[in-house]
């Protein structure tokens, strides 16, 4: 396995519901915690929540 595979793993498992997919992503984040791919894994999925989020969720203060 390698960090392409996991990631069309974990891509795949995306519902289109933010909340419900929001909670999956962080599951896999916390999966893959104890692993050699916890950094790349917890990186991808950062930016797949930037991604998934209204753009009006990052409004500047």
């Amino acid at each position: 396995m390698n960090i392409d595979s996991i990631m069309d793993e974990i891509k795949a498992g995306l519902s289109g519901n933010l909340e419900e997919d929001l909670n999956y992503l962080r599951l896999q984040i916390m999966k893959y915690m104890d692993t050699e791919y916890c950094e790349d894994v917890l990186k991808n999925c950062g930016q797949l929540m930037i991604q998934i989020c209204p753009k009006d969720a990052f409004k500047k203060r």
